[in-house]
Parts: C-alpha cells; structure tokens; sequence
C-alpha cells in the first residue's frame, strides 16, 4: 500500500553534494521524489516541521548482534523485530543480521528467522541481509567468539546456509589465513557476497594472498586481529594501506582510542570507513549479565566484557557513533555519514536505493537535534520512530 506524501521542511538536509539549510525534502510512494531549499506545488502532504534540526540519510549497521535484550542468534521474529525496532529509535534505518560462531543448526535457525522477518518486514529498521561473523575464524583471535565452534571454512556448509537465506547473505567475515580459507575465498569471489577479514592472525603476505582471492574489507579494524608490528605489519597494516580495502570501525572511544581513529581517518579517508555498532543484547538494558554466543558478558557502565576481560560487541548507538566520530576527528558532518549511509550501501550492494538524501531513492531519513539525539526516524517514507 502506498504511503501518504510526506514533506519535511525548515531543517538543515545533507545531500550527498550540498548542505541545505531551511531545506525541504518532498516524499512520494516510500521514495525522495525532490530535494531542495524551496518547493512549491506539494499541497495535501503530511508536513514535518524540522526547523532548527538536522535532516540526514538514514544510518546503515552492517554489524549488529542485537539490542533491547534479544539476539540474532535467538533464531526468532520476535528477536529480530525488537532488535530492528529498538534500533531504529537511535537512526538505524537499514540493518544487516549478524550471527555468532555457533552450530550449524543454530546458524541455520537464525537465518531461516532473518529471512523472514526481510520477506514479510520488521516495522522497524529495514533488515537487508545476513552478516555471518564466523564460524571460520582464527581461534587465536577469537575474541568474544565461541571457541567451541571455530571451524574450517566448508563450501557445502556455507551453500547450505546461503539456501536456507535465499540467497540474503550479504557479509562473511572469516580468517584468510586458516586452513582452506583462500580456496573459500576464491570460490566466492563473484557471488555478490562481501569477503572480509576478521577474527584473525594473518601476516602480511597472508592478506595480498587473501586480496588476490577476493577479500575486500575488514572487520571492526584492530579488533580481534593480529596487532601492527614494526617489523610484521600483519593485517592492520594492510588496511592501513591498502587502497582496495574498505574498513568498518566500532567508534564507542572504548574499542578504539580517539587517536587511533585519528590515524585511521587520515589513512582510509571518509570514503573507505564504515561506522558499525557490534551491538549485544545488552544494547538499551541496565548493567548486568548477559549471552553473546554461548558465553556470559557481563556489563558495567555500557562496556561489554568477557570474564577474561576481553571486550565482547557494545551497546554503542548509530546516531551516537556518527557524535563521535565528529567530537573526536572535528570533521564536518558530511564526512561522518558517508561513514554512517553511503559507504555501506556501497559495500552491500544497495548504493542505488539508499545511502544518501537524492531523488529516487529510499525515504529513509533520520531528523537529527544539535546533540545528535533522534528526533524522528522515517524508513521508505513511514515515520517509524519519535522520540
């Protein structure tokens, strides 16, 4: 059914080439159909007045577990939609499930929920795919993976996955280094599935063997990896450099100190960043307890912790990653939510729909304060989210 025309007017809008201020962005069938300072002739639309307010393109979270105290790995459409719904409250417009290390089936029962939930919607944020974070990992570099789990890289485990997806997975992240995984990594190439490093010890020579089969990001950079070295810069120092690498980054300042953000900001630039929350089911709880794969987490002032004291995901905010990463760096907000919108629809697949504020694509729009808190939440031309 198609949804009311909407406008949105009075506030600053980003488009991908400008910023507006006292802008409008005129909203037809669940897509932008103008963006611009002025616009006449839009009579009989609902209007949303975002006067002293930020209008930016919806945020996109290619690695999130969970929130509100569900899990993807709950294997349930409930688990998903409060998940998504949760979400949405803090700018997520568009989300990618992401699974832990865990058994065959229960990979399998998550997926088969996940595919649901992006066949029949979420009311929330818009699901658009499957990120599986391991089972094929180093388990030197486990981090808050389940040991118990950690296997090779199979060909007809992963087919079987992708079938029982229908075909929506969209991110791998394993450990080129280990047993079998170049091969994995050659045969996905050109499936449409995004192959990036995580979760491991690779060498430098490890990772332009892994380049050359396919690999083409890396997950939450200097996280669960092999650290730089002078004299073996391992993988980080090929993220750091390499041109053909996209990186995501959880930018809660606990992951990663401000000035090593710093350093990555001024190595990658805006256009190779992806902001990510690796989100649990601790996100929007009080400290406590909680599971993450199998394994307790305990959290304490927001920071999710391993018994070893290894950090495990976060209960970090889309909208408050993009504050960060304007507080730490002093970057313009344009910067930010390419990091935020348009470099992960890239990643993904979805530049043509969404991403960014332009004519054509997917209404999702998040209305922003001056503190970066939420206001509204609009996904395909639905207002979803007030706060």
């Amino acid at each position: 059914m198609p949804t009311k025309a909407l406008v949105i007017e009075g506030g600053t809008v980003f488009t991908p080439f400008m910023r507006i201020d006292e802008g409008t962005v005129y909203i037809e069938n669940g897509r932008i159909a103008k963006v611009g300072k002025r616009i006449s002739g839009l009579s009989g639309a609902e209007i949303v007045d975002a006067s002293g307010m930020t209008v930016v393109p919806g945020f996109m979270d290619t690695h999130v577990h969970g929130g509100s105290g569900y899990d993807v790995m709950d294997g349930t459409v409930e688990a998903l939609r409060t998940i998504a719904a949760y979400h949405a409250r803090f700018g997520t417009t568009s989300m990618v499930a992401t699974t832990t290390t865990e058994s065959l089936d229960r990979i399998i029962q998550a997926v088969r929920a996940t595919r649901t939930v992006i066949e029949g919607g979420t009311g929330g944020a818009e699901v658009l795919g499957i990120h599986l974070e391991g089972p094929y990992i180093n388990p030197e570099r486990s981090g808050a993976q389940n040991l118990e789990h950690v296997r090779s890289p199979s060909l007809s485990e992963f087919k079987r996955i992708l079938e029982e997806s229908a075909n929506r997975v969209r991110i791998v992240t394993l450990a080129p280094e280990i047993k079998g995984a170049v091969e994995f990594i050659a045969a996905l190439k050109n499936s449409g599935v995004v192959l990036s490093a995580g979760h491991s010890n690779a060498s430098y020579a490890d990772m332009f063997s892994a380049i050359d089969a396919g690999i083409t990001h890396i997950t939450h950079v200097f996280n669960g990896m092999r650290e730089f070295h002078h004299r073996e810069p391992g993988i980080v120092g090929v993220a750091l450099t390499c041109e053909e690498l996209t990186v995501s980054m959880i930018a809660d300042g606990v992951h990663l100190h401000p000035n090593v953000i710093e350093l990555l900001f001024k190595a990658k630039g805006a256009d190779n960043i992806i902001l990510i929350t690796d989100a649990i089911r601790a996100a929007g709880m009080s400290d406590g307890t909680y599971e993450l794969g199998g394994l307790p987490v305990t959290v304490k002032s927001g920071i999710c912790r391993l018994a070893s004291g290894t950090l495990a995901g976060s209960t970090l905010t889309m909208n408050m990653a993009v504050k960060n990463i304007v507080d730490f760096l002093g970057i313009p907000l344009s910067d930010a939510l390419k990091m935020a919108s348009t470099n992960a629809a890239k990643m993904i697949g979805f530049a043509d729909s969404k991403g960014s504020l332009e004519e054509g694509k997917d209404a999702d729009i998040v209305i922003l304060d001056e503190d970066f808190n939420v206001k509204k939440t609009i996904v395909k031309g639905r207002i979803i989210a007030t706060n």
